[in-house]
């Protein structure tokens, strides 16, 4: 989550903030570290360890990102010290699923929520987040491979993913997959399955 005011519009608008998704990883790079530097943001981390016991406890990965959210929400709202504001966040659920998902959670619930599909081409705070949630992501990509050293783990859902998860496997065993893998992942199908030889 961050927090956008109006004075930072230009500011933004010069450094060519737009939909993460239409970035390389590259200017990703390079506007996460300005972004954070400027602007008062909440960026929280669900490793692959965490994701995969919580799905083993049935959550889905809505209600995680729901979970995720409003406690970003919470942190911007306090660190930013912003009364009444105008909070959009972009639509990953319908409205009254996204606070079905908060009933059981001990945090107290950010109400007066805008949803909006597409949200980054709305708002600049969407962009500005997102960018700083990719950054992010590179960044404990870049740890994992440096933990691991068997080069830079790939990233998405390619035959690429499904051979270096096969040499991963083959070099640290299946439990450690779980550190680098959503284990609810097809690729994990893929991997595991030995009449599939990837190799």
């Amino acid at each position: 989550a961050c927090l956008v005011k109006k004075e930072d519009i230009p500011y933004l608008t010069n450094l060519g903030v737009t939909d993460s998704k239409k970035l390389s990883d590259d200017k990703i790079r390079e506007l996460g570290k300005k972004l954070i530097e400027r602007l008062t943001y909440s960026s929280l981390v669900c490793d692959n360890e965490t994701y995969n016991k919580q799905t083993n406890l049935g959550l889905n990965m809505n209600k995680i990102k729901a979970v995720l959210h409003n406690r970003a929400l919470l942190n911007v709202i306090k660190k930013g010290n912003v009364i009444n504001p105008n909070i959009i966040v972009d639509q990953f659920a319908e409205e009254k699923v996204y606070y079905n998902y908060l009933i059981d959670i001990k945090d107290p619930v950010v109400k007066n929520i805008n949803f909006k599909t597409k949200g980054e081409t709305y708002a600049p705070a969407i962009a500005c987040a997102s960018i700083i949630a990719r950054f992010r992501f590179l960044e404990k990509m870049d740890e994992l491979s440096n933990k691991y050293k068997l080069g830079e783990i790939p990233k998405g859902a390619s035959q690429l993913v499904d051979i270096f998860g096969q040499l991963f496997v083959k070099k640290y065993g299946f439990d450690k997959l779980q550190e680098i893998a959503k284990m609810n992942f097809k690729n994990v199908e893929k991997i595991l399955n030995p009449l599939n030889k990837l190799l």
